[in-house]
């Protein structure tokens, strides 16, 4: 198991990294609490999926299963997608879900605005309208900028602890 004084990948024996980018595998805590190389989860799992179609995974170290993988994951409600993951990261999740789908008048008047700019000439689609729709867009941009710090800062902390 990788631990405070263990820094390297049960698996592959190489180095562990906080972040992909300093190099080496970046470790991933399992339910069964092990933490294995992402890299080499990953080719674990497709290994997995060719072999053994029908079957949840489990950990490659103690081979507990893995709760956490459908075949076509993108099929599942979001509901149940979210479930999927851990719990320090559901709430964030259900938030940013929310939020993304909280403003359908914005939705329409962007569609609205494309749509009449597509059939007038483009010169037309400029002016005050465009300027006012677009710092709507710019605001829920931020936003979801802001979404998506939270959500790192959750996951660095998860990987730390």
């Amino acid at each position: 198991m990788i631990g405070p004084d263990c820094k390297d990948c049960p698996v592959c024996q190489e180095e562990v990294a906080k972040t992909p980018a300093e190099g080496g595998e970046v470790p991933i805590k399992l339910h069964c609490g092990h933490m294995i190389g992402r890299d080499c989860l990953q080719t674990w799992l497709k290994s997995w999926h060719i072999d053994r179609e029908k079957e949840n995974p489990t950990c490659p170290l103690c081979r507990a299963q893995l709760p956490l993988l459908y075949k076509d994951i993108e099929s599942m409600p979001w509901d149940k997608q979210l479930e999927l993951l851990p719990s320090q990261v559901q709430l964030i999740a259900r938030e940013w879900v929310a939020y993304a789908r909280s403003d359908e008048a914005l939705d329409r008047e962007v569609d609205a605005f494309l749509l009449a700019a597509r059939e007038e000439q483009i010169d037309g689609c400029y002016g005050v309208e465009l300027g006012h729709m677009l710092a709507k867009l710019e605001t829920r941009r931020l936003a979801f900028v802001q979404y998506q710090k939270t959500l790192q800062a959750v996951l660095e902390g998860m990987q730390a602890g």
